[in-house]
């Protein structure tokens, strides 16, 4: 939107590909997730990038962590290519797949977006209709009724989170 304010100059990350989504955890950090597995912290105070060495080539679609971490990237391959949706944990400059999820996860699923109240407590929400709930350490997941695709969530609290979906839906 143009608020006829000055916009800060367009940055280069450095490598070439989409960025999907952007968060900021404090004032001075922005995380970056997108095509390939990329993942980038991008520091406003230097005003410079540092690349983060991922786990996966799956496009990640979402971010999100509490300030001072662990942060999640979370997304899956974009058809026509085929693959296991992917939750990717990222503790400082070390990125790692999430191995511990439940096994009735559809292996054509792409996880969108991820939000939460704690490192402890986050929603994962993807186009198949599935709600991921990681609590104490242990995922659980539920498939809404007609399974529409969910494209993104937020909320205050354990007891007010809000998805939407889009598409057809």
């Amino acid at each position: 939107l143009d608020s006829g304010e000055p916009h800060e100059p367009r940055v280069d990350p450095g490598s070439p590909g989409d960025v999907w989504w952007a968060y900021g955890p404090d004032e001075d950090t922005v995380w970056l997730v997108g095509e390939a597995g990329r993942i980038f912290r991008y520091s406003r105070a230097d005003e410079s990038f540092t690349p983060i060495s991922s786990p996966t080539d799956e496009t990640l679609f979402g971010i999100w962590g509490p300030p001072g971490g662990p942060l999640y990237a979370v997304g899956g391959y974009v058809p026509p290519a085929t693959g296991q949706a992917v939750i990717v944990r990222i503790e400082g400059d070390t990125a790692s797949l999430v191995t511990d999820l439940p096994a009735s996860i559809d292996p054509k699923e792409l996880f969108f977006k991820v939000w939460g109240l704690s490192a402890d407590e986050l929603w994962v929400i993807g186009d198949r209709g599935g709600v991921l709930h990681l609590e104490n350490g242990t995922w659980s997941r539920q498939v809404l009724p007609s399974s529409p695709r969910l494209v993104t969530l937020h909320g205050s609290g354990g007891d007010d989170v809000v998805i939407v979906g889009g598409g057809a839906n």
